[in-house]
């Protein structure tokens, strides 16, 4: 018998369970949605953050690449006048009043440098750079002591070793200032430099401990033979009768001997000047001749005599060989010539035939033995003992000013100071 009610009944039950065809309720589908909505929204915002530290981490890149490239800008800059300053330039920028404090050299153009930190006041002289790719503008003033005088670098209290002073001795000490620019970054160094003063000579020879003169061959003179200024003869910081004569030698000049002369340190002189070096050998215990190589067959320089082989020697080569003989010796036997600056670490002896326009500068000791013609025009000074034993020979070492002074003024300028200020 067919019951009418149970299908009601299964409605209600059915309306009261509310399960789906599938099995999912109501609130099962709620679930789900709420849930992809926060998913949603997490992968958004981790999406969202994941492109701004992107882009942060670019911009910061992209500045940092444009500070990098301004920092080298401004370096170049700097680079630029050190060369420019430099007299063996071919685009020299030329310091036509040196004892003014208020002179000032710009490189690049005015446009450059306006508004803000870039400006460049009272400029007086305005030079193209040599360059179009890097930005950069460049400021060259005298350096100065800060109460107006102008700053020098040199040899002020005459011991041999360059220092800052404002008593007008050495060369003049430059203040550059490069403002580098990539984009909107801005990168600014200053650097002090100066030219390489000139060896301060005190006579035609300088020893520092007991030395020996000896032969009527030996020509010491102290009179300026290019005409300059005359010097003693033989300058030594040692007492009365540390320099002994024997033989009739010549020895001429404002005095013959200067005793108790000025101390120079000659090892400081040398560590100053070998980093310009054109020529560096480190040979201990050597002997060399004119045409060995390395050494004096790399060509040194050919000084030309004077009338007689006692007069000045003239010369248009300027070099500075630098010989490390680890504290030993080197022997120059026959035919060694150069011009410029020789640089001996360790005790120099010279046998033969030699030539040299300039300064010779030695560490320890210094002998002339044997047969052969000397000629030294400029300046010689050694640290230790010099000896000239002439055994048939001829040795003349002769004063000449133009000769010393000349072989340091177209050497690249020193950095005496750099910093970045910006």
């Amino acid at each position: 018998m067919d019951n009418p009610e149970k299908p009601a009944v299964f409605k209600a039950k059915h309306a009261v369970t509310g399960k789906a065809g599938n099995g999912i309720t109501a609130n099962d589908r709620g679930v789900v949605l709420v849930t992809a909505v926060l998913v949603l929204a997490v992968l958004m915002i981790l999406g969202t953050t994941a492109f701004l530290q992107t882009n942060t981490d670019v911009r910061i890149e992209m500045n940092f690449l444009a500070e990098q490239k301004a920092f080298y800008a401004a370096e170049a800059g700097i680079e630029e006048a050190r060369a420019r300053l430099c007299l063996a330039a071919s685009n020299t920028i030329v310091d036509e009043d040196p004892t003014n404090p208020d002179w000032m050299a710009c490189v690049g153009t005015k446009s450059e440098t306006t508004g803000g930190k870039r400006a460049v006041p009272n400029c007086l002289s305005w030079t193209p750079s040599v360059q179009t790719a890097l930005d950069y503008t460049v400021t060259i003033e005298h350096g100065n002591d800060g109460s107006g005088r102008v700053l020098y670098w040199g040899d002020s209290d005459g011991n041999g070793t360059n220092e800052k002073n404002a008593a007008g001795r050495g060369e003049t000490i430059y203040l550059v200032t490069s403002f580098g620019r990539c984009g909107t970054a801005l990168k600014i160094i200053r650097a002090e430099m100066a030219r390489v003063p000139p060896i301060t000579a005190v006579s035609a020879l300088y020893v520092k401990a007991p030395t020996t003169v000896q032969g009527p061959g030996v020509h010491i003179l102290g009179a300026d033979g290019c005409g300059k200024s005359d010097l003693p003869g033989i300058s030594t910081a040692g007492p009365p009768g540390s320099v002994t004569e024997s033989g009739s030698p010549t020895i001429t000049g404002s005095t013959r001997v200067q005793y108790d002369g000025p101390n120079r340190d000659i090892r400081a002189m040398i560590d100053a000047l070998k980093g310009h070096a054109d020529f560096l050998y480190e040979t201990p215990s050597a002997t060399q001749g004119g045409s060995d190589r390395p050494g004096p067959g790399d060509g040194w320089g050919s000084p030309v005599a004077g009338a007689s082989f006692r007069g000045p020697s003239v010369c248009s080569d300027s070099n500075i060989v630098h010989y490390d003989t680890g504290g030993t010796f080197i022997r120059f036997s026959d035919g060694v010539t150069g011009c410029g600056i020789l640089l001996v670490d360790g005790d120099l002896e010279i046998t033969g035939d030699f030539s040299w326009h300039g300064a010779v500068l030695v560490s320890g000791s210094v002998r002339f033995t044997g047969p052969g013609n000397r000629n030294v025009t400029g300046t010689l000074m050694a640290g230790g003992s010099a000896g000239s034993s002439l055994i048939g020979g001829d040795t003349t070492i002769v004063r000449c000013g133009s000769a010393v002074d000349g072989q340091t003024l177209k050497r690249p300028l020193v950095i005496l100071s750099w910093r970045e200020t910006a």
